[in-house]
């Protein structure tokens, strides 16, 4: 959480076109099925899309998998969902991007490209803090101080913090 996928799945989003797909699309649709039809619920959401759409953002897809240990009447009924959605858009010639903070059902990884965010660095933190306190303000922090001291802060946490310098006053001497 926090790394950034929903901002550039937006920015992709605005680029080429098509439909995004997160949560409340999920949990608005939800609402007309049974509570169990999960996967159900997210194949026809989806579906619908790429019928619609030659691309599709699905957002947070790994919140869709509920199937938990593997166990149980439904194991493995999302990697079925997930090979139907991925077979119509082969054949229908569309796209479907997945944002995931876990590895995608297998037949969707064996049908997919894929591409990672690495965890922030010190580059990271200055360049995500120069967006929120503007390039004068960001080239007062000592990044590599602040890194040193929270190196796993995530984007959320690291613009809460940005908020923090926005309030101090000084501009001669540097903020950390």
């Amino acid at each position: 959480m926090g790394q950034g996928k929903t901002t550039l799945l937006k920015t992709l989003h605005d680029r080429i076109g098509g439909t995004f797909l997160g949560m409340k699309e999920f949990v608005e649709a939800s609402a007309r099925n049974h509570p169990l039809a999960v996967e159900e619920t997210a194949y026809t959401l989806v579906l619908g899309a790429l019928k619609s759409h030659p691309v599709v953002i699905v957002d947070d897809a790994h919140l869709l998998d509920v199937s938990g240990c593997g166990f149980g009447p439904r194991a493995g009924y999302f990697n079925t969902m997930m090979m139907g959605l991925c077979s119509y858009a082969i054949e229908a010639q569309r796209k479907i991007i997945f944002s995931t903070t876990e590895h995608l059902a297998e037949a969707a990884e064996q049908r997919s490209l894929s591409c990672g965010i690495d965890r922030f660095g010190v580059d990271d933190y200055a360049a995500l803090a120069a967006n929120w306190l503007g390039p004068e303000r960001a080239r007062r922090v000592e990044f590599e101080k602040v890194f040193r001291f929270a190196p796993k802060l995530n984007a959320h946490q690291l613009k809460s913090a940005c908020g923090g310098l926005l309030l101090s006053r000084s501009s001669h001497r540097p903020v950390y």
